[in-house]
């Protein structure tokens, strides 16, 4: 935010750099405490009523002075409205799911078809929330063309619980039983007929 508006931070860490800022938390945080206490006040709610109406104007009227220098030191702002609505917002970094969709604090965005860049899945974009409340979606300095849609809306796939098919059984494998013409039948055939013979020719 400070790049972009062109200006310094220059942090105070310590009570002396801070001035009249510190000095006035403590005057706060002592005489504060006490008016509330004698305006019998308990309640938030009631503190700011008090705090509009009655304590300011009458704290300002006492601690008030005038500046040393008059001369106003700010610039004119060199943004656009539009500039300046990015520019103080709350920006985000969300990546795009494969439906191109995008996921933002339980609110879903789909993004167009038609955009300035070819985006694909898993693309990092940004999210900007406008202090108005609108959604802004950025990729490369380009807002993206999306709109929300409601997640419930989302069809997704039901298992079909109607049909209820029990798998198949595996069916009992017979045991092959070769034919009396198969190869194996008349290989084995002819080892019986020569051990026959050789044991005929034994005997005699």
């Amino acid at each position: 935010m400070e790049v972009d508006l062109d200006v310094k931070v220059i942090n105070a860490g310590s009570p002396q750099a801070k001035g009249r800022v510190e000095r006035l938390f403590g005057t706060l945080q002592d005489r504060l405490v006490k008016e509330l206490r004698l305006a019998g006040i308990s309640t938030i709610p009631a503190a700011n009523r008090f705090l509009d109406r009655v304590y300011l104007a009458k704290h300002n009227h006492k601690f008030s002075l005038p500046p040393k220098n008059n001369t106003n030191v700010h610039r004119p702002a060199r943004k656009t409205k539009a500039e300046l609505d990015a520019i103080f917002s709350f920006q985000e970094e969300r990546v795009i799911c494969n439906d191109y969709t995008i996921h933002w604090r339980n609110r879903l965005f789909q993004i167009g078809k038609r955009q300035p860049y070819f985006l694909l899945p898993r693309t990092k974009v940004t999210v900007e929330e406008r202090l108005n409340g609108k959604i802004k979606i950025k990729y490369k300095g380009q807002y993206l063309k999306m709109r929300e849609i409601d997640p419930k809306r989302i069809r997704r796939p039901r298992a079909n619980h109607s049909l209820s098919v029990k798998p198949e059984k595996p069916r009992p494998r017979q045991p092959f039983i070769p034919p009396k013409d198969h190869p194996w039948r008349q290989r084995f055939s002819a080892q019986v007929r020569i051990s026959s013979e050789r044991k005929v020719e034994a005997l005699v």
